[in-house]
C-alpha cells in the first residue's frame, strides 16, 4: 500500500480525517513566527486526526460533494498546494482550483499549482486578485462566474474565511483558528482545525450583514 493510501481513501462518504488532509500543511508551514523549524509530519498527521470537527458538518458536506456536478477549490498557502492535489485526487466531480492572480504574502500562484501538480487532477484558474483572501466583488468576472455556477466551493485559510463566511451554505471552510477573533466568531479555542459550513443566511448585527471580516474589523476598533 502507498504511504499516502494509509491516509486517504477514495470514497464519495468521507470523514473528518479525509477533511483534515489539506491542513496538514496549515498547521505548521505556515507558521511565520518559526519558519526555520523542524516538523514531524507524523505529529502533525496525529495532531489533525485529534482535532475537533462538529459531525453535523462533517455530514453536511459529504452530501454536498456526493451531490455536486462541479467543484471549486480556493487555495490558500503556497506550501500547502501538495496537499490539496492529494484531496483534490480523491474527488469524483471536476474540480477548479482557484489560486491568486500574483504574488500576495505566502498565497498560492498558478506557478505553485503546477509545482506540486494541481494541473494533473483540476482545471487551474485565478481569481482575477491578489487581495488575501477571496474579496469577491474585487475578483474578475470570469472568476464570479466560476463561483456562481460551481455546486460545491471548499475555502481553506483564515483569510477565505474572514471574507466568504456569510456567503451561503455551498461554502465548506477549511482552516485552523489561528487568532482570537477567528475563534470567537468559530466558537472553538485558537488553535483548533475548523471544518465548517457558510451560513445559510446572513447574521445581521445593528442591520448589517455579518461576517468574520466584519468581526475582525469590529474587534480592531474595540481595542
Amino acid at each position: 500500500m502507498k504511504p499516502r493510501e494509509t491516509i486517504i481513501r477514495s470514497s464519495t462518504t468521507l470523514d473528518k480525517e479525509f477533511y483534515n488532509i489539506p491542513l496538514f500543511g496549515e498547521v505548521k508551514i505556515d507558521d511565520k513566527n518559526n519558519p526555520r523549524s523542524h516538523y514531524d509530519i507524523g505529529e502533525i498527521i496525529t495532531n489533525s486526526r485529534n482535532s475537533t470537527s462538529q459531525s453535523f458538518t462533517v455530514r453536511a458536506a459529504d452530501d454536498a460533494l456526493s451531490r455536486a456536478g462541479q467543484v471549486l477549490s480556493l487555495a490558500d498557502n503556497a506550501g500547502e498546494t501538495v496537499f490539496d492535489r492529494l484531496l483534490i485526487e480523491t474527488l469524483h466531480a471536476p474540480v477548479l482550483y482557484a489560486v491568486k492572480r500574483g504574488p500576495i504574502l505566502n498565497d498560492a500562484t498558478r506557478e505553485d499549482a503546477l509545482a506540486a501538480g494541481v494541473h494533473r487532477v483540476a482545471d487551474i484558474v485565478t481569481t482575477g486578485s491578489d487581495a488575501p483572501g477571496t474579496i469577491l466583488d474585487r475578483c474578475s468576472e470570469e472568476f464570479r462566474r466560476f463561483y456562481d455556477t460551481a455546486e460545491l466551493v471548499i475555502a481553506k485559510g483564515q483569510a477565505n474565511y474572514e471574507t466568504l463566511s456569510d456567503q451561503g451554505p455551498k461554502v465548506f471552510f477549511l482552516l485552523q483558528a489561528k487568532c482570537p477573533v477567528i475563534a470567537r466568531d468559530a466558537g472553538v479555542p485558537v488553535g483548533s482545525i475548523i471544518l465548517r459550513q457558510g451560513r445559510a443566511y446572513a447574521e445581521h448585527r445593528g442591520g448589517q450583514p455579518h461576517s468574520a471580516m466584519t468581526a475582525a474589523r469590529s474587534d480592531r476598533a474595540w481595542n
